[in-house]
């Protein structure tokens, strides 16, 4: 949405999901009307789904900042779209995959029990502060919770008390954490 004025994003937002929902080309020569509030100044946007594997991995919106005129004639046809949609094929495809590889790499730094950082994505944070520190010449802070007694539980519990020890434990310290600290099971 670079480059768009704020009120008007609302409109295109529902033109896209207009053009997610039935994944195929939308052309309105008048959008204003789509948002949640009438806008004073007309403009016009053409949708393209980006579709891959039968679902859309986004739209690409184009706007004029100006509406056209609403005849037949200034429609976009399949023929003078079919450059533009083999295209976008392939971009709909790199899109999802880039998509998909993106959340590999949180999942691959997130702890499943807990829910926070593991202790592959703290090896890397703490390399980083360090240079950092070092570069800053600032001190970097490490504070390292263990959890005393917590054989026990297992022990007498069971493994799930254990693991529920473990997630209480995990929320705890995460709430008391600053937005900036990095919190992790180690």
């Amino acid at each position: 949405d670079s480059g768009i004025p704020t009120a008007r994003r609302p409109a295109i937002t529902a033109l896209a999901a207009q053009a997610a929902e039935t994944l195929a080309v939308r052309f309105v020569p008048d959008v204003s009307h789509l948002g949640p509030t009438r806008l004073r100044t007309p403009f016009s946007a053409l949708a393209f789904p980006l579709v891959a594997a039968g679902r859309p991995a986004g739209i690409l919106v184009g706007v004029d900042r100006a509406a056209a005129p609403s005849t037949a004639d200034t429609v976009p046809g399949s023929a003078e779209l079919a450059p533009l949609s083999a295209l976008l094929d392939a971009a709909g495809g790199a899109l999802d995959m880039a998509l998909r590889l993106q959340r590999a790499e949180v999942l691959a730094s997130i702890d499943d029990l807990t829910g926070l950082f593991n202790a592959r994505f703290l090896a890397g944070a703490l390399q980083r502060e360090a240079k950092r520190a070092l570069r800053t010449k600032r001190t970097v802070s490490v504070l390292f919770v263990d959890l005393d007694g917590f054989k026990g539980i297992n022990d007498r519990y069971g493994h799930l008390c254990g693991s529920k020890a473990i997630v209480e434990a995990a929320e705890r310290i995460h709430s008391g954490a600053r937005e900036t600290d990095i919190v992790a099971r180690f």
